[in-house]
């Protein structure tokens, strides 16, 4: 390799730049009294910080959608009337919901109960998913809607998710 001539080369210098003294007295004050003080400022909106107040503003709302539920299952088993069934509580509730479990906790409609009409196989699914745990699963998912609300596929792993439990 050939090192290039050093003709077309500008030296450089370490220029010293002279320091600029200014004073408050460069125009009267009378002009000084009459404009009104603007200050420019500079926009310090960053789309990080958007992005981010976004994201907790969505974390916020998800966990009092979580919070209110848990909210509502806990008042509705303190409302509710209470059996024992094999080791679990069954709640009779008066809501016109379909059976579902919350831990060892089964949720049943009151007059359907008494009328006799939830037949013993629909008890022993909702037993089923009391005596697997299914309600960790549901939380867990729950709690990746929590964090994770801006990504759509924790729908499709929460409805695999409940699928899987039905079967």
């Amino acid at each position: 390799q050939s090192t290039p001539s050093l003709e077309n080369f500008i030296p450089a210098y370490d220029y010293v730049i002279p320091e600029v003294v200014s004073t408050d007295k460069i125009a009267p004050d009378y002009l000084h009294s009459s404009l009104p003080y603007v200050e420019r400022q500079n926009p310090d909106i960053n789309i990080s910080e958007i992005l981010l107040l976004l994201y907790i503003s969505g974390v916020i709302m998800f966990l009092i959608r979580f919070l209110i539920n848990l909210h509502k299952i806990i008042q509705k088993s303190k409302l509710s009337e209470k059996i024992s069934f094999k080791g679990y509580k069954i709640f009779l509730t008066n809501d016109d919901t379909d059976p579902c479990c919350f831990f060892s906790n089964i949720f049943l409609n009151r007059d359907d109960y008494i009328n006799g009409r939830i037949d013993n196989e629909l008890l022993e699914h909702e037993l089923e998913h009391a005596r697997q745990s299914h309600t960790i699963d549901i939380i867990l998912i729950e709690l990746v809607k929590i964090f994770y609300w801006f990504n759509p596929i924790h729908l499709i792993y929460d409805r695999a998710i409940r699928i899987n439990h039905e079967y």
